[in-house]
């Protein structure tokens, strides 16, 4: 009988999001994995914004996080359930965009953020029974076959995906794969007659069988983490027996497999702007956008979003509020977010493409239904000044030409 008591005990703020950094590689991997393999649309970036969200959500309300028997297996419950909370964000983006009420907006929102996944539980026994097999068949292989087993069997990945994380030749991969599965059947790992394919192998059932298992009991993570530059050895296909010791870590840690997977994970800081103004404004919003690198948004009749980078908000906001040429009646900005990028030549894509931003656009929003107005949606202040004082001159011009 599986133990479904939730692991409470509120962490400290600062060990939740150490929890989450520690993960980002492997959140990043399953928001990738789920687009990959279901066509999805919404970006990765957002799917993966979505369940660091939810893990501080339910850091704050009492889950222990760093107790979690296996993060990964949570995980691939966890990215199923951000993919539908990434959905409605976006279609409260398109409500806005429509024109509809910010106020009905915000309480969609907080529905939305109501909505969380069941509690991380502790492990079961068959949890516990399965990665005691799954281990006990590691132990029989060497140090690069349990890499690939890992990363084929655990990971749930294929052979030529498995082929080009390590730039290996198909075959060897091939060869470990055969090794692996005469291992467990040594075992007697076995299963049943698939009964959609009669014709089945017994190899291609036991690979099923193991794939069945590594789902159950779920891959752990082990510290210390293997550092980069053996991970970059290892993923460039370095199979030497001095990186032996980094090998057998990454076949025992799903934190390492994805950073072997995903290269390392960076995250570009952004600061997004809600903002409404009169529509013949466009130009010079654009304008202003462009000279703080900032992408713009159209988000309907009088509305547009801005992502800029958070070293370059603060000006950007200034001259919205009070440029000489700025019409913006209402501003809202959003928290910084950091959004993560996964790029294995750590060049980062240009600020404000916008994936992994819908978010803090929504927050945005709901805060400019509260904001003040900047102004009426005429010219600006000093724009008014400029011409009453241009007015007040040319009438004293005109009276002292009258008078002499």
């Amino acid at each position: 009988m599986a133990e479904t008591t939730p692991l409470e005990g509120a962490l400290p703020e600062q060990e939740t999001r150490d929890f989450i950094r520690e993960h980002r590689a492997l959140l990043f991997k399953h928001a990738r994995a789920y687009v990959r393999q279901n066509v999805e649309k919404t970006s990765v970036e957002d799917i993966a914004r979505e369940m660091e969200l939810m893990l501080a959500q339910l850091g704050a309300a009492g889950s222990r996080l760093t107790s979690i028997a296996s993060a990964d297996s949570y995980f691939r419950t966890l990215v199923r359930h951000a993919v539908g909370r990434a959905r409605r964000r976006h279609t409260l983006i398109q409500q806005v965009a429509a024109g509809d009420d910010l106020n009905a907006v915000s309480d969609d929102l907080r529905a939305l953020d109501a909505d969380l996944p069941q509690a991380p539980t502790r492990e079961d026994s068959e949890a516990h029974e399965a990665r005691e097999l799954l281990d006990a068949l590691k132990e029989r292989l060497s140090a690069s076959d349990r890499l690939v087993f890992a990363l084929l069997i655990e990971d749930d990945e294929t052979l030529e995906g498995v082929a080009t994380h390590l730039l290996l030749p198909f075959v060897v991969v091939d060869d470990a794969r055969s090794r692996i599965l005469k291992e467990a059947a040594a075992l007697r790992v076995h299963a049943d007659p698939d009964r959609r394919d009669p014709a089945a192998s017994p190899e291609l059932r036991r690979e099923a069988k193991l794939r069945v298992l590594a789902r159950i009991a779920g891959s752990v993570s082990k510290m210390p983490h293997v550092a980069e530059p053996l991970i970059a050895l290892i993923r460039n296909g370095d199979m030497s027996d001095d990186l032996e010791d980094a090998v057998v870590h990454l076949a025992e840690c799903a934190i390492c497999r994805a950073r072997l997977t995903e290269g390392e994970i960076e995250h570009q800081s952004l600061v997004v702007m809600a903002i409404e103004a009169p529509k013949k404004s466009s130009t010079d919003l654009a304008r202003a956008a462009e000279e703080a690198g900032a992408k713009l948004l159209d988000r309907g009749p009088g509305r547009w979003t801005a992502v800029v980078d958070a070293e370059r908000a603060a000006n950007f906001k200034t001259s919205l509020e009070t440029g000489e040429q700025s019409q913006v009646t209402r501003l809202a900005v959003a928290t910084p977010v950091d959004v993560p990028r996964a790029d294995r030549t750590m060049s980062l894509p240009p600020p404000g493409d916008g994936a992994g931003t819908d978010a803090a656009e929504v927050a945005a929003w709901v805060q400019v239904a509260r904001a003040p107005k900047l102004r009426s949606g005429g010219p600006s202040p000093a724009w008014a000044a400029f011409a009453v004082a241009t007015v007040l001159f040319a009438m004293a011009l005109a009276y002292v030409l009258a008078t002499r």
